[in-house]
């Protein structure tokens, strides 16, 4: 490529820049960022997009609307999903060196479900650890080209998308706490790999072929190296027409997107529960009944409610509206926090059938890693977890004995006082904290306490409901607005005898539920006036 050609190919992505700069500015008010990270898959084509952008002089920055150049960073995103991984991440990082700028990696811990597309999935965790990553007010740049658009409306209307699906890749969006731009939307495959060579990147060194864009089983593989060369020798040129097309279509979506942010506002609410019992325990604090309302959004509270998202969704509002706008109004709840779209079949099943749930029964619609639950007249969206607490530990458990097949297969963990946190997976991590104030707990002398999951039939000591007796945890956390699905995610904490300890924590040992939770505490078991005792502390992930 001549120097001519090379700069022509630079300003057409001055050009892509300050289109994209536009764009944010018009339709999101962003502020020029002072960090851009290019997100360096280790191919070719983000190789050339960060090498571009390390040669920008202050005009070319100024030409795409920066006042003075930002800080330039490159991250890569360490999928572990083919052998080639390794080789990607040495081209990440060897383009970096070339261009001079620091390359960060980012490790994805990335598990396949029976029938899961691999691109799908990767795509998912790819920009939901780069929204992590990204700080406040920066942008992310992917490579993505028209090429890639192109093919994008293809594989969505080969699958009968929607306006959302054939508006294709948009030119900027929200992620995170920041913006994901992809500036090259409108420079073809052939001129970025041009200008890739041109700028000095070498295969084998710079950038590594992905064996998931060369495989035939994967569809955006097979319309790229079977399909795509035919309707290119028929329609030169089809790549930049059918992305400017998707141009077009973001265009409609953004007028349709106005109309369904008006419909969806008065339906949402922040994540909370109904409220709990009007009674409370004595004012010495010597009561297992929580003192406050059991908030599940932004408060201590959220403990109730790991991986749940931000809002929910109002049933009656739903249904109140047209059947085609309730299924906008519900893809875009989904996709505001963070989730992929549901499928049609799954949306059909959202607007119309789950709309009659009603009372404890909590009915759930999953796709992919999210779920939603329709429980007292809302929608509750969030992720899936697999196995409950009960589940995960048994599995490591060994089998009761031949002549006790009646005892459950159970392991526990142990929980020491004052010591690190017990890990407890995907439902977070259980501890218990020295203190002189608060709910709190007495640990009897000889006694140990251990963590297990509902088995069921479980029952504890509260006030003030009946003073002395066992009350059953599955009502008390009904009582609680504790949602269905997630009472088997609750730690049950134990009380066994502490030379029992190494066989509680791999089968049945007999004690004592002292609590559920860090808010339901065995009431003969609760520490008086300013006696030392333990705080149950659970720290529980949320979405």
């Amino acid at each position: 490529m001549s120097s001519a050609t090379s700069n022509d190919s630079s300003r057409g992505l001055v050009k892509g820049l300050a289109r994209c700069l536009d764009r944010c500015r018009e339709e999101r008010g962003g502020a020029v960022p002072a960090l851009v990270a290019v997100a360096a898959s280790g191919g070719g084509d983000s190789g050339a997009l960060l090498l571009a952008l390390a040669r920008f002089t202050a005009e070319d920055w100024a030409a795409a609307g920066w006042a003075t150049p930002p800080e330039l960073r490159a991250v890569h995103c360490d999928h572990a999903m083919t052998p080639m991984a390794p080789a990607l991440e040495a081209a990440a990082l060897a383009t970096a060196a070339l261009a001079g700028v620091p390359c960060e990696v980012l490790r994805l811990n990335i598990r396949l479900a029976s029938g899961d597309s691999p691109e799908a999935i990767a795509r998912l965790h790819r920009y939901r650890a780069l929204a992590a990553w990204l700080p406040a007010g920066a942008w992310v740049l992917t490579a993505h080209h028209a090429d890639d658009q192109a093919e994008t409306l293809l594989l969505q209307a080969l699958r009968g998308a929607g306006l959302e699906g054939l508006a294709a890749m948009p030119w900027q969006a929200a992620l995170g706490e920041g913006t994901h731009a992809r500036p090259l939307l409108g420079m073809a495959r052939a001129e970025l790999g041009a200008l890739g060579l041109a700028l000095g990147l070498q295969e084998g060194r710079h950038f590594a072929e992905d064996p998931m864009n060369a495989d035939p089983h994967l569809d955006r593989a097979f319309l790229r190296h079977t399909l795509w060369p035919l309707i290119a020798e028929r329609w030169p040129g089809a790549n930049l027409t059918l992305s400017r097309s998707a141009g077009h279509l973001q265009d409609a979506l953004r007028v349709v997107d106005e109309a369904v942010a008006a419909d969806l506002a008065p339906l949402l609410a922040p994540l909370d529960c109904p409220g709990v019992p009007e009674g409370r325990g004595e004012e010495s604090g010597a009561s297992s009944l929580p003192q406050q309302p059991l908030g599940l959004g932004q408060s201590s509270g959220d403990r109730w409610l790991p991986r749940l998202a931000s809002t929910t969704l109002d049933q009656a509002g739903l249904r109140a509206l047209p059947l085609a706008r309730r299924a906008q109004v519900l893809r875009a709840w989904v996709r505001g926090e963070g989730h992929r779209s549901p499928p049609a079949a799954r949306v059909g099943t959202l607007v119309e059938q789950m709309l009659e749930a009603r009372g404890d029964s909590a009915p759930c619609v999953r796709w992919g890693d999210s779920e939603i639950h329709a429980w007292r007249g809302r929608y509750y969206l969030g992720h899936t977890f697999g196995k409950t607490l009960a589940q995960r530990l048994s599995a490591a458990a060994d089998p009761p004995p031949p002549w006790r097949q009646e005892l459950p297969r159970m392991g526990a963990l142990p929980v020491v006082p004052g010591g690190p946190a017990t890990d407890l997976g995907p439902v977070g991590r259980l501890s218990l904290v020295a203190a002189t104030t608060g709910p709190r707990l007495l640990l009897p002398p000889g006694q140990a306490l251990v963590v297990r999951g509902r088995v069921g039939g479980e029952r504890l000591r509260i006030r003030p409901l009946a003073e002395g007796a066992h009350q059953d945890v599955r009502k008390l956390l009904q009582v609680l607005a504790v949602p269905p699905w997630l009472r088997d995610d609750v730690p049950y904490l134990w009380l066994v005898l502490a030379k029992s300890l190494p066989v509680a924590e791999r089968s049945f040992v007999p004690g004592e539920l002292a609590a559920v939770g860090d808010r339901l505490l065995d009431v003969f078991l609760l520490a008086p006036g300013e006696e030392p005792g333990w705080r149950v502390v659970w720290e529980a992930p949320f979405a």
